[in-house]
């Protein structure tokens, strides 16, 4: 299914990355992702949207977007995937932080029933909707730590020529272990955080 909303941007605005944002302030840009969730208060809505590097919110004002970008963002769902351009700027109170004036938008694909909410919920039904859930800012933040971990542990055996070995079972297994291992995980893993 795919919705166009009628309003189109007239400059050209460069598809970036959330991560990216930083490097792109005072420009539009364009961000293809996912609605995390939304807020709304009277006539302005915070939607947050996430592409994979990151999670930016965004600022829609009513009496700055056309009527049929207000109401695209209002029939949006949790999960639905979303084209957002907007202008972006620097958040005003908060350091390193940086959001999204939202100009426009086109909804890719509005999600039905998406059963994972910000509410809390049990080990049992994560752990049945566990593809979902690595989508939580909690999982996302663990998944991001074990990757510089094992990219540690990847660059470190590059360097010291040490040996991997493919099982059948695919899992790599270390056949050489030099006695400094443990101490240079350390020192890598405290100069990264």
């Amino acid at each position: 299914m795919h919705i166009d909303t009628p309003s189109k941007t007239s400059a050209p605005a460069a598809h970036v990355a959330v991560a990216h944002l930083k490097e792109h302030v005072g420009e539009l840009v364009t961000i293809k992702g996912w609605l995390y969730n939304i807020r709304s208060s009277g006539k302005l809505m915070f939607p947050e949207i996430r592409d994979g590097s990151g999670i930016v919110q965004g600022i829609v004002v009513k009496n700055q977007v056309s009527e049929s970008v207000w109401q695209a963002f209002e029939k949006l769902t949790q999960e639905s995937s979303v084209i957002v351009t907007g202008e972006v700027s620097k958040h005003p109170k908060l350091a390193d932080v940086y959001e999204l004036q939202v100009r426009d938008i086109e909804i890719v694909q509005l999600s039905k029933g998406y059963p994972i909410t910000p509410k809390e919920h049990g080990i049992e039904f994560l752990s049945d909707h566990r593809h979902l859930w690595l989508r939580s800012k909690r999982q996302w933040a663990i998944m991001r730590i074990r990757h510089e971990v094992i990219s540690a542990i990847r660059d470190f055996s590059i360097l010291e020529n040490l040996f991997w070995s493919m099982r059948q079972s695919s899992r790599l297994t270390l056949w050489k272990v030099r006695p400094h291992f443990l101490k240079w995980i350390t020192s890598i893993w405290a100069k990264r955080t």
